[in-house]
């Protein structure tokens, strides 16, 4: 594991703002997670893969999840990890309990992987309930001094026509059964295009996962790997970001993003749940502030105060680290500011996430040229700003452009283009990639276990 540790770093939009006058500042938080030697002192895994069975795998896709599956089995566990399956059709059963992954162990849950067979409905939230209680029976005293990963991987092709069927009904599920349960983050992977999106986006950002649309049963393994490199480079785990500020000086307008924000009434004091870094994670979160006039000028006013809490992995123990930012406050407001490129680049990051988001909820309501013209807008406001040295905005043009393929017509939409672009912003928000997009956000782990996953 690299020495160094989580750091986190605060810069502002403006280094001077008049004081005069009231101000909509913008500044960033920049959490920055240190680089680990892949497999060397990690943390534990504790995983559930919750596989759907139905009638509708048979074949080709049902063959590549279990290849993948073993492959996965065989290569990215080790005997601290436990692993189980399972499968959802009609009806729901568990075929690996959650076991470690000893040389036994691997044995066993190899053989019963190759004993899945596909057939019946889809009963999908008696499958994710069922891998979630399985994730955790064991208690907790069970491994004394062990802070596991936790993750459950939910693979489906198709719509729930068994068990609770409404979207609105398995998130409500899923959200009281993990209620009073510890740290979870749950990944989905859609394949083909019957799907629903929207559920399982629903689910997997409701723990800081992602969704993967898989477009076709070669994208399985890279699919997996993807997830599986994030999974096994865990540098700290829980992370939570508390923002506050003096009211006298500043207030806390917005969070922009994703990410699970509490702001208390006075707008004083936001609480951020971040979730689990994974080696070499970059998480910027852009904060909108108010600074009010002033009634005589300040050379230094202190903004903005950060507070980072998390497990470390490399230490064992919980850690807290924190940071400020100040601004200038002067009678007369400096006419030129150095600009700040990388609060440009995230703002333009979080922008074009937005318009992918805003395009999909015009081409949902069947307005699919108003939503291409979203993203059409978005992808001119990224080529007016790119450079030749930023990956981050040649990374947000082409899923741009990729995006921009699945809106020619309802159809096209609705079959590949939601998928896409759902899972895309999904991604950008987090600054996480998945197989396909956002790939300036991807690790070496996860590089490393895509290139593998091509054994599959």
């Amino acid at each position: 594991m690299a020495s160094s540790n989580v750091s986190i770093s605060l810069s502002v939009e403006k280094g001077a703002c008049g004081s005069k006058q009231a101000h909509n500042e913008l500044a960033m938080v920049s959490i920055h997670a240190p680089e680990a030697h892949l497999d060397a002192d990690r943390s534990p895994i504790e995983l559930i893969c919750v596989c759907d069975t139905s009638g509708s795998m048979h074949g080709e896709k049902m063959s590549r999840m279990i290849d993948t599956i073993q492959f996965l089995i065989s290569n990215g566990l080790q005997a601290c990890d436990r692993f189980g399956i399972v499968s959802f059709a009609s009806d729901v059963q568990v075929d690996v309990p959650l076991s470690e992954m000893s040389a036994a162990g691997k044995k066993s849950a190899l053989e019963r992987t190759r004993a899945l067979e596909s057939g019946g409905g889809t009963n999908l939230s008696g499958g994710l309930l069922k891998g979630i209680d399985e994730l955790f029976q064991a208690p907790d005293n069970s491994r004394p001094g062990v802070n596991p990963t936790r993750a459950l991987l939910l693979f489906t092709d198709g719509q729930a026509n068994e068990g609770i069927r409404d979207s609105k009904g398995i998130l409500n599920a899923c959200n009281g059964f993990l209620k009073d349960q510890q740290q979870c983050s749950i990944f989905t992977f859609g394949f083909g295009t019957s799907h629903n999106e929207d559920l399982l986006r629903s689910i997997a950002n409701g723990t800081n996962g992602l969704y993967y649309y898989i477009e076709n049963s070669d994208s399985i393994p890279t699919a997996f790997a993807d997830c599986l490199g994030g999974l096994v480079s865990v540098v700290a785990q829980n992370a939570s970001l508390i923002l506050s500020t003096e009211p006298s000086h500043s207030s806390i307008q917005m969070v922009h993003g994703t990410y699970k924000t509490e702001i208390d009434s006075q707008q004083s004091e936001a609480c951020i749940s971040i979730g689990d870094l994974f080696s070499e994670d970059q998480k910027d979160i852009l904060v909108q502030l108010t600074l009010p006039a002033l009634d005589e000028p300040a050379c230094r006013v202190k903004v903005l105060d950060a507070k980072l809490r998390y497990f470390s992995v490399l230490t064992s123990k919980m850690e807290e680290i924190t940071s400020s930012i100040t601004v200038e406050r002067p009678e007369v407001e400096p006419e030129v500011q150095a600009l700040q490129m990388r609060i440009q680049e995230q703002r333009t990051r979080i922008r074009v996430a937005e318009a992918m988001e805003s395009a999909s909820r015009f081409a949902d309501a069947g307005q699919i040229q108003q939503g291409r013209e979203v993203l059409q807008d978005a992808r001119q406001y990224v080529e007016l700003l790119t450079r030749e040295d930023s990956v981050l905005l040649k990374d947000l043009a082409r899923d741009c452009d990729d995006v921009l393929l699945g809106y020619e017509d309802a159809v096209t939409y609705r079959r590949v283009g939601a998928k896409r672009s759902k899972m895309a912003s999904m991604s950008h928000q987090q600054q996480r990639s998945n197989h396909t997009s956002a790939q300036s956000y991807s690790n070496k782990s996860k590089s490393l276990w895509r290139t593998k996953s091509y054994e599959v």
